[in-house]
């Protein structure tokens, strides 16, 4: 079920013509509601790109890459 979530705010995140080069910070508050997962390999406090982060979150099934993505789409 975590893999059709990640899917699900995929689609949401591109509906909302988010733009891929955004660059957006890793917070605490990303890893306290990721709690519970997979090890995350981002850094809280550096900043990556939409598109590493969608790379993160489909392919690494990174928890934090999907609270960051969601923060940088207005959500």
């Amino acid at each position: 079920i975590a893999s059709i979530s990640k899917t699900f705010a995929a689609m949401v995140v591109m509906d909302r013509k988010l733009v891929l080069d955004k660059i957006t910070t890793v917070t605490e508050e990303d890893q306290k509601y990721a709690r519970g997962g997979a090890k995350s390999r981002l850094l809280m406090g550096r900043g990556y790109s939409s598109l590493d982060l969608l790379h993160a979150m489909m392919m690494g099934s990174d928890n934090r890459a999907v609270t960051a993505l969601g923060r940088a789409a207005g959500l």
